[in-house]
């Protein structure tokens, strides 16, 4: 007759082992493996700070290594990004904005308060949210549904209890716009309203009235892909007024304004008609007087960049005209000190830490 197990007896039996599932085991390494390629690319592209190394070599292999998005900490704050996503794989890379990142950081003091027009996921408006400090205010703007999803989720992440989202484009006058992207593949940095993939209805508002209600503005950031002359056209009453932002940062992308019929240099005549002094960073990283390109060399850069590189030559050629077409601008408002706005952005060595 069996004798009964005991329950001290019942307690030293071995847990028996469930043998892991094969497929499940390979799919994690798999994922583990592309984790840390993408992480190499990332530091690699970080330190090197090789021109065109980016675009020509570190974007192509996170395409074909990376896994689809990824929880990392960068600039100072912790966020979700999609690797499947263009301007995310560059926020991923250190690789977006990193001297108008820091001029954010540095010129941006407690209690201030900053305008991001077309946050996209919020890197700069996160950089800004920590330089302002509680009694500071940072509005964060975004129209494309989809990122301003991932945009909350970051600032939620990060608990900036200082941020507040507009999900809304922003443009000439309040009312709607239809949204597309231009390219799938480049996501939403290739969001435009000439864009035909994807299309939205998004509700516009203007740079007046989001000024109007959360006060002066120490900085304004305008990134906006090629609407940026309509978000100044909404902007005049502030621009010419006394409260007006005594620093706007504006992406001037030519390729991106030749869609919409406009050119960096109407947006430059806008700002300039307002008594803003414009300036763009050197190849040493000060800051020096901007002077948007003309015509002729717009339309020759389009050329350039349009065609796919056939030799090392080309490449070379491709990534200089690249450089030129698409300028970050410093727009410095008549009351306020070069001094202090050349001293904020000057040149930092060392990649940044965070």
């Amino acid at each position: 007759m069996a004798m009964p197990i005991s329950e001290p007896m019942r307690a030293q039996v071995p847990p028996v082992r469930v043998p892991a599932d094969d497929g499940q085991t390979k799919q994690r390494d798999v994922q583990i493996a592309r984790a840390g390629l993408a992480s190499g690319i990332a530091w690699i592209s970080r330190w090197a700070r090789i021109p065109g190394l980016y675009v020509g070599v570190a974007d192509p292999l996170l395409r074909a290594v990376a896994p689809r998005s990824v929880i990392v900490r960068r600039y100072g704050s912790t966020m979700r990004l999609r690797l499947d996503d263009y301007v995310q794989r560059r926020v991923f890379c250190w690789s977006l904005g990193h001297a108008e990142l820091e001029f954010t950081r540095r010129w941006c003091r407690e209690g201030d308060t900053m305008i991001d027009v077309g946050a996209n996921v919020g890197v700069f408006s996160l950089v800004a949210s920590r330089a302002v400090g509680r009694d500071g205010a940072v509005v964060s703007i975004e129209a494309n549904p989809t990122t301003v999803c991932e945009l909350e989720a970051n600032i939620a992440r990060n608990q900036c209890t200082n941020v507040q989202v507009v999900d809304a484009a922003v443009g000439e006058q309040a009312g709607i716009v239809s949204l597309g992207m231009i390219d799938a593949r480049q996501g939403s940095g290739a969001v435009s309203v000439a864009g035909t993939v994807d299309v939205v209805t998004v509700v516009k508002t203007t740079l007046d009235d989001v000024l109007r209600s959360s006060g002066q503005a120490r900085l304004v950031k305008i990134d906006v892909e090629g609407f940026e002359p309509e978000v100044l056209t909404g902007a005049n009453a502030t621009l010419s007024g006394t409260d007006a932002p005594q620093v706007v940062l504006v992406e001037v992308n030519e390729v991106a304004l030749c869609r919409l019929d406009a050119s960096g240099a109407r947006v430059c005549a806008m700002l300039r008609g307002h008594g803003y002094r414009l300036l763009s960073r050197s190849l040493l990283g000060t800051l020096r007087a901007f002077r948007p390109l003309d015509p002729a060399d717009v339309r020759a850069g389009i050329s350039v960049v349009g065609e796919p590189p056939r030799t090392l030559r080309g490449r070379l050629r491709r990534v200089l005209w690249a450089r030129r077409l698409l300028v970050d601008v410093v727009a410095v408002h008549p009351d306020t000190s070069l001094r202090s706005v050349r001293r904020a952005y000057r040149r930092r060595f060392l990649p940044w830490v965070g």
